[in-house]
């Protein structure tokens, strides 16, 4: 038989409304063509101030009472609406029963629960409010302004769209070590668009992130879950043999979308980044001193390098590198997890009931701005998910950041820290992407990457990282033996040297000796030489220096100092000067800035007559750091501290310099006030005493003074007495006795700019040492506060928490940075995306400073060009991405870029208004209709006058002006389509000749009005093969024929494939649980005796009546069956098969589903037997979409064309 065009109906479903139950099954309801409100009511004034999302369910049935093929069917918007406030869209569930609020679930679903955001929840929010606080790492990537994340505690969750943040830093107390410690996080005060449904447990703040069993947020992503079918206009023309046509736009308007306005103030351009700085020290033991209570947290004194945990109480343990704890005797189990950059490790249900010790290799952190930017651009030629670039130089661990666009929505990897040999991994989701770093070992390193999806036409991966290239791990070159000493206080100033004696009990000859000390303060230790302590007085200031830090060749001081909490008292007793007035005698500090340099020689004047023994020098000098026998010109930055004898003469105090020799700067102190520094001997012989000094162990020389040190800066700092004393005028006595721990502090000097934190060993050299660490300024040893260390002054002080034995001082991680102290990296571009999804056109304001601090501006105008300072062509911005490319003709601060925007963002609308919920939509409010695999059809339409001035009669003939057409209809003058039976259309000449008689009809018999007009269509089936956002379409084959720009249409087509009723997948099986089924495919458990005879009593169904479902006959005793569908249910009961064929009745059409003769059922059933079968029918469904926008209607009367399509014989 064959398939006619009037065979095809469209059928409305069983509630065609806008509430949750509207949907359902096929009635036998037809959507009559060109009726109005055939399908959608009318719009009403609310709806055109607010907008509205209607949902309507259809089905295009093949109405023959066989179950013939109707081949490749498929079906089209022909035409959308005239109005430009009203869209129209289709959308396919593949399920014939169900309801609005399944259907809807499935659109809502267009963004899903992704990766775990990068800040968390932070206290108690209640239901019904309309902002969260979450709480970040400086280091982290700030929520992006319209897009939505999820928050979900337990089973409870709610998608949440973010239109405005508020990002402040903030300090929080927090007890750790037994000691209150500041920690700087960012707090981000969110506003949502919609109120909180229900309150969420956010989290407390602990050092180490979120806390378990709190409120979790995550990223989303685009899901595809629902796919959507519209047309759009051919925009560039269409030439035969072009392999490519272009669209005015991809996108249809699904939900209404009114935009509001947000404010970006004052935003880093480029964020803050992880450092993560391995030490270089492997296999460092850690020893933890208490029991360990399962899910407890281990807290390292360092940070932990990834993949290094080699012993956890066993070998058996270890870190995978990504984060997790290894059992490798459970077959690999995850049993616990490691936050590398905190230094913190849980285990997870397991109990550790002693002391144990853990094995692993340091690092140290550091927030640092990110250093390098670059993009790589994604046009037509390098589309694709596979990308390398080659990075230089290296990114550190863990800093590489690489953001992407698809489908309109920004998505970010970040390199794990994962690094086994030369390779580091890239992404933690597979969903966003994956890739791979490798490290070349010539400053660059290798990067391979695979999208999770297609990037944006248009658009740009952005690469952004910091580098441990520009830092110097000092572990290798600070000299072993650390220049520090121990400082005692005596709390007077203008003391008598002569009358200094201290008394120490030696704890290796169980007695006191004497400390005394010159005329110039040098101390004179009465003990044997080999144990003698060595230091200073300095009289004026009152300060004596012990110096337990030698030079690195022997030890010193063993045994002369008592440990904390001995009962032996530290007794010293001395005289100090006292001025017969107290005018007389104070101390003046000065700032001398005009010093002059001339061949290594500084000369200036104090400014009046001082006493010359009283005066202390100090200035700031720049030295390389050594690599084996090269050096980087910006090293250390070194504190130089001169001081004065007796007669004048200046030395260098040796314990303020860094791996630098005493002696190397001499000069001179007149009265008057006059000051000439000779600097460092330039004599660089290696063999000459000349020589800069020890690094490491091996002494360095240089070949010119140019290459050896440079001023830091031309201040020098003057303290200095301008009175002189006649010490016979007054002597005042003193007595201090008190423990060695409440008088002395250690005083270690190291490189100024710390970057990170600093791990180091202190105490006995390879013996009884103690590790120290540093966190936030405060240092801790065995979890206890020790001390304080100065990060850019390059200054520990410690508590004497220990006795100093041989002052041994080992630094297991200490970093500094290349460049010039203060400032940042330098940078001559920029690339960096926004933190919101749109921008208004000009508003996008730049503020950066340049190597010389000064404050320099940049703006942008309408077409996204960015001009000002020291800013060079091809800086601009894309308002529609919100990326930015700014290049400079100078160097500028990399962490001074900050800008200032206006983002657009969706204004909250009301769901139960729209009809939809578009928090989980795009923030405007469009998706995509054409997709890569979707089939396209591009076609032109024209309309020609039939001749006779519109009336068709007998017989006649009417040659259109092209032949070969896809499709020819006539209508009338209102558009309605004439009966096909009255005229034959020939698409291979291009004519249409009316029958005889001739009867002006349309298909339902309805007069119809002249005049007539036929319609005749061209067009091309083509699979789309990529898809861009800016409309570039690309096609399996070229166009066939030409279609022009403005007129020509391209649909995307909803494909359900060849439809025809039948039935598969026969079998039965022994037991059915009609409780709780299970509609399952194949059989469960053991098949039946009894079988059906489906070879000569075939299950008839037909086109009309059968529905596509699966099917459980189920026998309730030997000759009597229920009929059961997954989704009706029950549809028949209690059919007594010895009697009755099985046919359960469609009331859509009120003829059986199906029909199964009873003489094919035999004998042998029992109860619970059942017999499963699935169906196809001649039905498909789909949902028609019909959105208005908030705005006034220009038509009164509109219409939407839907066209099912399909082949026959």
């Amino acid at each position: 038989m064959t398939i006619l065009s009037t065979d095809i109906v469209l059928f409305q479903s069983q509630d065609n409304t806008d509430n949750d139950s509207g949907g359902g099954s096929r009635t036998s309801n037809e959507v009559i063509d060109g009726q109005v409100n055939n399908l959608f009511p009318d719009i009403s004034r609310l709806d055109t101030v607010v907008g509205r999302v209607n949902l309507r369910k259809v089905f295009p049935t093949v109405t023959t009472v066989n179950n013939d093929v109707y081949y490749g069917a498929h079906s089209m918007i022909r035409k959308v609406p005239d109005d430009p406030k009203v869209s129209a869209l289709l959308f396919y569930t593949d399920d014939p029963h169900d309801r609005r609020v399944d259907a809807q679930n499935k659109i809502e679903s267009y963004v899903v629960q992704s990766y775990l955001a990068q800040f968390y929840l932070y206290g108690v929010h209640i239901a019904g409010g309309k902002s969260i606080t979450v709480l970040q790492q400086l280091s982290a990537q700030l929520p992006v302004v319209g897009d939505v994340y999820l928050i979900k505690e337990g089973s409870t969750e709610q998608y949440v769209r973010l239109i405005e943040i508020t990002a402040t830093e903030v300090n929080i107390p927090y007890s750790f070590g037994n000691s209150l410690v500041d920690y700087v996080r960012r707090r981000i005060d969110c506003e949502i668009d919609q109120v909180l449904e229900t309150a969420f447990t956010g989290s407390a703040f602990v050092p180490t992130g979120q806390i378990a069993g709190t409120a979790d947020i995550w990223e989303t992503q685009v899901a595809d879950a629902a796919k959507f079918y519209s047309t759009k206009t051919l925009e560039v023309e269409g030439l035969v043999s072009d392999s490519t046509v272009t669209v005015d736009s991809i996108y249809e308007q699904l939900v209404p979308a009114a935009l509001s306005k947000s404010f970006l103030t004052d935003r880093q351009a480029l964020p803050e980044g992880i450092l993560l700085m391995p030490s270089g020290v492997v296999n460092t033991s850690y020893r933890v001193p208490v029991d360990v209570a399962a899910n407890d947290p281990i807290v390292f004194p360092t940070a932990i390098v990834p993949n290094s945990l080699t012993t956890i109480l066993t070998a058996a343990w270890h870190d995978d590198g990504n984060g997790n704890i290894i059992d490798d005797n459970a077959g690999g189990a995850i049993i616990g997890s490691v936050d590398y950059s905190q230094g913190i490790v849980f285990m997870f249900n397991v109990i550790i009931s002693a002391a144990y010790t853990l094995h692993y290799e340091p690092a140290t952190t550091s927030n640092v701005s990110i250093q390098s930017t670059t993009e790589i651009e994604i046009t037509q030629g390098n589309t694709g998910t596979f990308f390398t670039r080659r990075i230089s130089p290296s990114p550190s661990l863990g800093s590489l950041f690489i953001d992407y666009r698809t489908q309109g929505k920004w998505y970010r990897l970040v390199s794990t820290g994962n690094r086994i040999g030369d390779n580091e991994t890239v992404g933690f989701d597979v969903d966003i992407g994956a890739g791979n770093l490798k490290d070349n070992f010539d400053g660059t390193s290798s990067l391979t990457l695979t999208l999770a999806s297609l990037p944006d036409l248009d658009t740009s991966i952005i690469l952004s990282w910091g580098t441990i290239e520009t830092t110097i791990n000092h572990v290798t070159t600070v000299q072993t033996y650390s220049d520090g000493y121990m400082q005692i206080d005596l709390g007077q100033i203008d003391i008598d040297p002569l009358t200094f004696v201290m008394q120490l009990h030696s704890t290796t000859f169980s007695t006191y000796y004497n400390v005394t000390a010159d005329a110039d303060g040098n101390l004179i230790d009465a003990i044997s030489a080999s144990y003698a302590v060595k230091g200073k007085l300095n009289y004026r200031s009152g300060i004596v220096n012990i110096y337990p830090f030698n030079d690195g060749v022997t030890p010193t001081n063993q045994g002369r100092f008592d440990d904390p909490g001995t009962i032996d008292d530290v007794i010293i007793d001395f005289d100090n000067y006292a001025p017969a007035s107290e005018l007389l005698g104070a101390w003046s500090t000065v700032v001398i800035t005009n010093a002059t340099e001339l061949s290594n020689v500084i000369t200036f004047n104090i400014g009046e007559s001082v006493i010359v023994d009283s005066v202390e020098i100090s200035f700031f000098m720049d030295f390389p750091i050594f690599t084996g026998a090269v050096f980087k010109e910006k090293g250390q930055t070194v504190k130089m501290t001169l001081l004065t004898d007796t007669n004048g003469d200046i030395s260098m105090e040796a314990i303020d310099v860094v791996g630098l020799k005493t002696n190397r700067m001499t000069g001179t102190v007149a009265a008057n006030g006059d000051v000439v520094i000779n600097l460092i001997n330039k004599d660089y012989n290696k063999y000459n005493p000349g020589w800069l000094g020890y690094f490491g162990n091996s002494p360095k020389f240089l070949l010119s003074v140019t290459d050896y040190y440079q001023l830091g800066g031309n201040d020098i700092t003057v303290k200095y007495k301008s009175v002189n004393i006649n010490p016979a005028d007054a002597k005042t006595s003193h007595n201090i006795t008190d423990k060695i721990e409440n008088l002395a502090k250690y005083r270690i000097h190291i490189p100024t700019d710390i970057l990170g934190e600093v791990n180091f060993s202190f105490g006995e050299l390879n013996n009884n040492v103690t590790t120290v660490t540093s966190k936030l300024g405060v240092l801790f040893a065995n979890g206890n506060n020790v001390g304080t260390i100065d990060y850019n002054g390059g200054v520990i002080e410690l508590d004497y928490f220990s006795s100093p034995k041989s002052g041994w001082i080992q630094f297991i991680t200490i970093f500094t940075d290349t460049v010039t102290t203060g400032q940042a990296d330098p940078i001559e571009s920029a690339v960096f995306r926004t933190s919101a999804t749109k921008l208004t056109p000009s508003s996008l304001q730049l503020v950066y400073r340049d190597y010389d601090e000064n404050l320099l501006t940049a703006t942008t105008d309408g077409n996204g060009i960015i001009t000002g300072t020291s800013i060079l062509a091809g800086s601009k911005v894309d308002t529609i991405t919100g990326k930015v490319t700014v290049l400079f003709d100078d160097l500028m601060i990399a962490n001074s870029i900050r800008y200032d925007a206006i983002a657009e963002v969706a204004l909250p609308l009301d769901p139960e208004l729209l009809g939809l919920n578009p928090v989980r939509l795009p923030a405007d409010g469009r998706v995509p209709v054409f997709k890569a695999g979707y089939f396209i059809i591009i076609f032109n339409e024209v309309t020609t006058a039939v001749i006779n001035g519109g009336v068709p009669v007998a017989d006649q003939i009417n040659t259109l002006a092209r032949s070969g057409q896809a499709y020819i209809e006539v209508i009338d003058v209102d558009g309605k389509r004439l009966d096909p039976l009255q005229y034959v259309a020939d698409r291979v000449l291009g004519t249409v000749t009316f029958a005889n008689p001739f009867t002006p009809i349309d298909k339902y018999g309805d007069p119809l009005t002249a005049p007539f007009s036929i319609v005749d269509r061209i067009e091309d089936l083509r699979l789309a093969t990529d898809v861009q956002i800016n409309g570039l379409i690309t096609l399996n084959e070229p166009l066939s024929q030409a279609f022009s720009a403005g007129v020509s249409k391209v649909a995307s087509a909803l494909i359900w494939g060849d439809t025809g009723a039948r039935v598969y997948q026969l079998f039965s099986q022994e037991i059915w649980n009609s409780g709780s089924p299970v509609w399952s495919d194949e059989r469960i458990g053991d098949p039946t005796t009894a079988q059906y005879d489906d070879t000569n009593y075939p299950i008839y169904i037909d086109n009309n009546s059968s529905s596509s479902g699966r099917w459980a006959i189920i026998f309730t005793s030997p000759t009597t069956v229920n009929v059961a569908n997954e989704k009706l249910g029950f549809v028949d009961t209690s059919i007594s098969i010895s009697i009755d064929d099985v046919a359960p009745i469609n009331p859509a059409t009120l003829a059986p589903y199906f029909i199964m003769p009873k003489e094919g059922f035999g004998s042998g059933w029992i109860q619970d037997n059942v017999i499963r079968f699935n169906t196809d029918s001649g039905e498909n469904n789909m949902w028609v979409i019909r959105t208005i926008e908030s705005g006034a209607l220009s038509e009164l009367t509109d219409s939407i064309d839907v066209e099912v399509r399909g082949d026959a014989n």
